[in-house]
């Protein structure tokens, strides 16, 4: 009888990847978090988000933009910069979505192959999803400065 060989293969999870899953995830619930505030400018009793502004009870006039509001919660101005970077934070909760996926498959992928291609794909969506909300980052308060002209 001859001698039989058996050969295992083990495959380990690299920390990184792991570590990189977890991040994904915490991007996408902060990402939630901060499409759903209205808190991303504030002067005193007002506050304006993304998708609507609020204007606390005895709020200073005149209130930012002119505007002639009683007290209460209003959909956002229709401005172009509001408009571009609430697209670009939505854009950057589905490229992290999708980014995350991919990071998930990775780890349960048996194929050595399949997981770099993952990997490597995730990494590039999710650079993705930094650049757009960097762009949202520094376009909505540098034209949101450029527009004001007076405030409370």
């Amino acid at each position: 009888m001859a001698p039989s060989t058996t050969i295992e293969t083990v495959t380990v999870v690299r920390p990184l990847k792991v570590i990189a899953f977890i991040c994904g995830l915490i991007v996408i619930l902060l990402m939630i978090l901060c499409l759903a505030s209205s808190n991303w400018l504030t002067a005193e009793k007002f506050r304006q988000g993304l998708w609507e502004q609020c204007v606390d009870e005895n709020a200073k006039q005149p209130l930012p933009f002119e505007l002639k509001v009683k007290p209460g919660c209003y959909p956002a101005r229709r401005v172009g910069y509001i408009q571009a970077a609430a697209a670009l934070c939505v854009i950057t909760l589905l490229l992290d979505i999708g980014a995350t996926v991919m990071t998930g498959m990775g780890l349960c992928s048996k194929d050595p192959t399949r997981k770099y291609t993952l990997y490597r794909f995730a990494l590039y969506v999710m650079v993705g999803a930094l650049l757009s909300v960097f762009f949202a980052l520094v376009f909505y308060p540098a034209c949101f400065a450029s527009e004001i002209d007076c405030c409370n």
